[in-house]
């Protein structure tokens, strides 16, 4: 059996002990300074609640409906398609222009609340 040299076991048990189950630990957040805990960001969960959010919204509720020719039809479907698939990345969005353009407006709305809500966080 090798040897380990008394630096590495000083070291080891260090770091054992620093993986301990007591209070306050990363898993459950960071404290600030004046040792206040402070919640890390969840962005699965803001993503989620940004979604249930938006239920029941159109492209013409958050869009920039200038971007329309007539009704918003097709944006109002690729909106519609990108709420019922989860869509959450613009390169899923594909089709028509229009319905192209409600996919891609609805990941950006999406991720402005993601952003919003990581920037409550951070402020808190």
């Amino acid at each position: 059996m090798p040897r380990m040299p008394f630096a590495a076991i000083l070291f080891l048990s260090f770091a054992v002990s620093a993986c301990g189950s007591g209070s306050g630990g990363m898993a459950d957040g960071y404290r600030s300074s004046d040792n206040e805990e402070v919640s890390e960001f969840d962005e699965d969960t803001a993503r989620d609640d940004a979604a249930s959010d938006l239920t029941g919204t159109t492209f013409q509720d958050v869009g920039d409906t200038s971007r329309c020719t007539d009704d918003c039809g097709g944006h109002d479907a690729g909106w519609q398609w990108a709420q019922d698939n989860g869509v959450t990345d613009s390169s899923e969005c594909t089709g028509s222009g229009s319905f192209e353009d409600g996919c891609q407006a609805y990941v950006e709305e999406l991720d402005s609340r993601v952003e919003e809500a990581r920037d409550e966080t951070e402020t808190e």
